[in-house]
């Protein structure tokens, strides 16, 4: 059980850590205002410094003071796994912006679907282009919505 949970705070520093670096670029997305005394990225600088401090905080406890599991080993190949996890997603969000969500939204969903351990092709792909397909029919064919 202890391993789990350290397993868990370490998962939980780098989600942390990674979100701090993530909305880092707020403040760039904050327009200034002539009358305001106080400038309007100091709110999103101090949480973005605040959620950055405590997923650093949070992975070096777990990797070198936490002693009380008898050390702090990681477990490589969980790690790899989950980096693999975290590129598809990446390349996945990039697909959809640079082609659209009909094109990256399959390709996410299918990829997880195999990466998850599905082997049945077909359910890969009524489920990986069933969503997708379901959404642009309901929004621009029924409601004349059309969708980024």
């Amino acid at each position: 059980m202890a391993n789990r949970f350290t397993e868990a705070t370490l998962g939980a520093g780098i989600f942390v850590l990674a979100l701090g670096v993530y909305v880092w670029g707020i403040p760039a997305w904050v327009e200034p205002s002539d009358f305001a005394m106080i400038p309007p990225d100091l709110l999103p600088r101090v949480c973005v410094g605040t959620i950055a401090v405590l997923g650093g905080w949070m992975v070096l406890h777990r990797l070198f003071l936490d002693r009380s599991t008898g050390g702090a080993g990681v477990d490589w190949p969980r790690l790899a796994k989950a980096a693999v996890l975290i590129l598809v997603f990446a390349c996945g969000v990039g697909l959809i912006l640079w082609q659209g969500y009909l094109i990256g939204g399959p390709f996410v969903v299918a990829s997880l679907m195999l990466f998850m351990g599905t082997r049945n092709i077909g359910v890969i792909a009524a489920t990986a282009l069933g969503a997708p397909f379901a959404l642009f029919g309901l929004f621009d064919l029924l409601l004349g919505i059309p969708l980024p």
